[in-house]
């Protein structure tokens, strides 16, 4: 399917550059990324476009691509690109940066999913960093919660940001300073949310392919592999 997404992408360019980010689009669907809930046109994630609801019955990664690939190349010219073509060869040296930009097509620079009555706890921004337990009323916040919280069954409710704002590589990647805690602040601190969310994905990337074979872990860290495991 991948290589019909990218059939179909150099056959319709949008910009300079396009073909490399529609095909990374694509590729952010077939490693899971999340798609059903955008696909299906419930995300919660603001100004991350969508197909529109149902339509995820025709929703291959071609329709899909087609659906992301403007709103990509935008964002791939403006905040998300430099901070991406940036830091993405600090933390997964040799990989192609649109990777993530297609990845981040999943989420949106404002998007928070603990506005949306399904989801217990928040994940926030471009590359959906998670920020602790929904609150009582949602919008209240504080995303990211500064403290530690458990759920009902005692279980700690996930929060990247807080456990990764101060991690010695996301202090490197912001020029020696730790990310915001500050409440919503994460919103328009581009720099921020990437540093934060590439350093939790390299971390996952990291615990998931210790648990695969190893004929099939990822041995290279740029590698179109890696990407996928993430």
């Amino acid at each position: 399917m991948l290589r019909d997404v990218e059939r179909w992408v150099r056959a319709n360019p949008v910009t300079a550059g396009a073909a490399g980010v529609g095909i990374a689009v694509a590729g952010g669907v077939l490693a899971g990324a999340g798609a059903a809930g955008v696909i299906g046109g419930s995300s919660n994630m603001g100004n991350a476009p969508t197909l529109a609801p149902g339509a995820w019955r025709r929703a291959t990664p071609r329709a899909w691509a087609a659906d992301k690939i403007a709103h990509a190349v935008r964002e791939w010219n403006g905040d998300l690109g430099t901070q991406l073509r940036a830091m993405v060869p600090i933390v997964f040296p040799g990989m192609d940066p649109t990777a993530w930009a297609g990845f981040a097509q999943n989420g949106a620079q404002y998007g928070n999913t603990a506005a949306a009555n399904a989801n217990s706890f928040a994940e926030m921004g471009w590359l959906g960093v998670t920020g602790g337990p929904k609150s009582s009323p949602a919008p209240a916040g504080p995303y990211p919660n500064p403290q530690v919280q458990h759920d009902a069954a005692g279980h700690v409710v996930e929060n990247d940001w807080l456990d990764l704002h101060a991690d010695p590589l996301v202090k490197q990647l912001l020029g020696g300073r730790p990310a915001t805690m500050v409440h919503n602040a994460w919103q328009r601190a581009a720099a921020d949310q990437i540093a934060v969310g590439l350093v939790a994905n390299k971390q996952h990337r990291d615990r998931a392919n210790a648990l695969l074979p190893v004929a099939c872990r990822s041995t290279e860290i740029g590698s179109a592999w890696s990407f996928i495991v993430t």
